[in-house]
């Protein structure tokens, strides 16, 4: 195994990204309550650069490489809020293929994931993890996250207006 780097990804890394994005999509699925819709399974390049072009002032991909192989991402978005002067951090993706697993690379990507937030100014950091997803839950506790509320989403279809 080679050494495993991390960094922000750019447009560039669109395939990784999309690969990865693919991988925790199929993980979560419909078990954790994501809807079977095509852009919640299968992630393509093009959406991809989309995504990152998209969310590009608000949010930030770090990705993680072993060799030239994609090892595992975080998405970090930076959020002013009107509770505090100062802007909160939020993980809204994170995921480490299987076979990479147990080598401290989650642990590597939140410290980055909160030195970027330190630099910004933020003064918390939040997380969220699927109910059922016992392995996450465990994961953030143990990296001294708190669980604090209990979350909900509703779909919206049809256009805006």
């Amino acid at each position: 195994m080679s050494a495993i780097t991390v960094r922000v990804a750019s447009v560039d890394d669109a395939a990784a990204v999309a690969q990865l994005m693919t991988a925790l999509n199929d993980t979560v699925g419909p078990a954790y309550g994501r809807a079977r819709i095509p852009e919640n399974i299968v992630v393509s390049a093009e959406q991809a650069r989309g995504r990152i072009e998209r969310m590009a002032d608000v949010e930030r991909v770090l990705l993680a490489v072993d060799g030239d192989v994609p090892a595992g991402l975080l998405s970090l978005r930076i959020v002013p809020y009107l509770s505090e002067d100062s802007p909160y951090a939020e993980v809204t993706e994170l995921l480490v293929v299987a076979e990479q697993r147990r080598r401290g690379l989650a642990r590597r990507l939140m410290a980055e994931a909160e030195d970027i937030a330190r630099r910004r100014g933020c003064t918390l950091i939040h997380v969220n993890a699927w109910r059922d997803n016992r392995e996450a839950q465990e994961f953030y506790r143990a990296a001294e996250y708190t669980a604090v509320e209990v979350g909900f989403e509703k779909r919206l279809t049809g256009p805006s207006g």
